[in-house]
């Protein structure tokens, strides 16, 4: 058996061993890795290693650092929808250009995953804000965890998130190759990557469900708290967290799109 093949498998074991991802999750790791290794061979794996990595060891440093553990629909392992959530279009991104060899899906493929990258520094870092987060829209103060809520910091770690993929992807791949693209395509990738982000912020602000629990009043994007079924007073019931992580990393294929007539 090819040692890539066992490599993935090895870590989507670990990772379920140490907790960083479910059962379920495990097997949507080790699907999305084979599909940026047939695509983009090492150098794709490589930057999905670069995120899942990056992702979870800031994940675990901040973790305890504020009450969105009471506020979020699910835990700090990653289950099947969160992978796919955050995968799942970088992976489709890397099939097509395994298939096409059309340049453009490697960008989106970079520009997705950086996308996925830069939401999760944005959480895990804003968790380490000392002032509560603000709505995006209203700018009214939120609970951490709290959909369409920013932070100063958060916002830094979503750049700085952003552009480590982008650097990566500059440092494994030729971006100068891709000039008939962009003449820019760094720039292109990063813009793309943080505004998907940015459009994760406005979807949660907007379109993601917001419940109150009925027995402590509390706000909660979970359905079940304190034993009792939530009441939704915001948002749709059917849009959660990994309805908006889709948003994001797909609006970033997008700006990919509109960008490279740009830059």
């Amino acid at each position: 058996m090819n040692f890539v093949v066992v490599g993935i498998i090895l870590v989507a074991i670990l990772s379920y061993r140490y907790q960083a991802l479910t059962k379920s999750g495990a097997y949507a790791a080790v699907c999305v890795a084979f599909l940026i290794y047939f695509g983009l061979s090492l150098a794709g794996l490589l930057l999905l290693a670069a995120f899942f990595l990056s992702s979870t060891l800031i994940g675990r440093w901040t973790k305890g650092h504020s009450e969105e553990n009471e506020m979020v629909e699910k835990g700090d392992k990653r289950d099947f929808s969160q992978v796919v959530a955050n995968g799942g279009w970088p992976a489709i991104a890397a099939l097509l250009y395994g298939i096409t060899g059309n340049d453009f899906f490697y960008l989106a493929f970079i520009a997705s995953l950086g996308a996925a990258t830069s939401d999760t520094w944005a959480s895990e870092i804003g968790r380490m804000s000392r002032g509560k987060p603000i709505h995006v829209l209203t700018g009214r103060k939120l609970l951490h965890g709290q959909s369409g809520g920013i932070t100063f910091i958060g916002t830094v770690g979503a750049l700085g998130g952003s552009a480590f993929i982008s650097a990566l992807g500059w440092l494994l791949y030729n971006l100068e190759i891709l000039a008939p693209i962009s003449h820019y395509p760094f720039l292109l990738i990063l813009l793309a990557a943080f505004l998907g982000q940015w459009a994760d912020s406005f979807a949660g602000a907007v379109m993601q469900g917001s419940f109150k629990c009925s027995i402590c009043q509390g706000a909660t994007e979970k359905r079940i708290h304190c034993g009792e079924k939530t009441i939704l007073i915001k948002g749709m019931k059917t849009i959660n967290n990994d309805v908006v992580n889709h948003i994001c990393t797909l609006s970033a294929v997008g700006f990919i799109w509109v960008f490279q007539y740009f830059f």
